[in-house]
């Protein structure tokens, strides 16, 4: 057994690229990253001004498995983690390599990849998240993209890992964790609702998103520029408002959506503004629907607000929080499958 260890300038690069095992041309020759995937890693890389003399490349796994199989060493799949004693080993040494390693931004390629310095799965989901390592003696950033191998197989996967690569640069440029700071309400008092609904009715553009539960709906969320709200209707204890505030909290959700001045933007908006007219009589208008927009500009890129977000902001993968509880009583409308 020919193991084949990382390469790089582990001392001075700003990146550090993580796959889960070598091939049989790595194996070979003795260095990571240089068969078909390889080369189309460093294509990609091209494309976002990096070069392999830039990044530090290694892998979990350091020898070559038999038909470039790892379950024996690693499986995620339905709800359970496989890992075999020599994983933990591997990413046990892993760990040792890299706090050797001078890189702001860890990319693991791939679910082991990402499962070792995170503890997490899911790499379609995760991807383009900015996360923090687990396990090694200073927390790094971790911005996971797709292994380069799949991308090979479905040529839309390129395009992904770009866009994560591209942030990967971007985040490289220092060593600490800056995530959005959000100024979120999600249980405001009556006298909050009616203040903030009266700053949302001076604004120009403002986002809003309901959601809904057995045909009713359950809470409204509005966003300007100024912070956010969820404005529920129902808690587990019952109504949350008296009669006669709902009453005036929609009467003032009416005016704002009715309004042609103030533009109004929502992921497949489509079906609030349909929903809301069908149960309130509510008529939404000059309303702009990112699911639409998306659909448009990139038609063959993934609808989802989780996809969008993924691309189009800092927010780390966010769409399984709660979902145990609540999947089986919201209604799926975000255009996600």
């Amino acid at each position: 057994m020919k193991l084949v260890m990382g390469e790089g300038p582990i001392d001075t690069c700003k990146i550090a690229l993580i796959g889960e095992a070598p091939g049989s041309l790595e194996e070979r020759l003795g260095r990571p990253f240089i068969g078909p995937s390889g080369q189309h890693l460093i294509k990609i890389m091209h494309l976002v001004g990096l070069t392999r003399n830039d990044v530090y490349i290694t892998n979990v796994i350091k020898q070559h498995p038999p038909n470039d199989d790892i379950s024996p060493w690693f499986k995620a799949g339905s709800g359970r983690i496989f890992e075999s004693d020599s994983f933990k080993t591997y990413v046990s040494q892993l760990r040792e390599e890299l706090n050797q390693c001078s890189a702001n931004v860890l990319v693991p390629l791939g679910n082991s990849a990402l499962y070792a310095l995170t503890g997490l799965v899911s790499i379609t989901k995760r991807r383009g998240s900015i996360l923090s390592s687990s396990g090694m003696s200073t927390v790094r950033k971790v911005i996971p993209t797709i292994h380069p191998s799949a991308a090979l197989r479905q040529y839309i996967y390129t395009h992904f890992i770009r866009m994560d690569l591209r942030r990967a640069v971007e985040e490289a440029a220092y060593p600490e964790v800056r995530l959005p700071l959000r100024n979120i309400l999600i249980q405001p008092t009556y006298s909050e609702v009616v203040g903030f609904l009266q700053q949302v009715a001076t604004s120009r553009i403002v986002a809003c998103d309901i959601e809904v539960v057995n045909e009713e709906v359950s809470c409204m969320s509005f966003a300007v520029e100024q912070g956010c709200m969820s404005i529920p209707f129902a808690s587990s204890q019952g109504e949350y408002m008296t009669a006669e505030q709902e009453m005036q909290t929609w009467l003032a959700i009416a005016q704002i959506l009715e309004d042609p001045r103030i533009t109004k933007i929502g992921q497949n908006i489509i079906f609030d503004a349909s929903f809301l007219l069908r149960k309130y009589g509510i008529k939404t208008r000059n309303v702009q629907d990112t699911m639409i927009q998306t659909g448009i500009l990139t038609p063959d890129f993934p609808k989802g607000l989780d996809f969008i977000t993924s691309v189009y902001t800092k927010e780390p993968y966010y769409k399984d929080i709660g979902k145990l509880a609540f999947s089986r009583h919201i209604k799926r409308k975000d255009g996600n499958l």
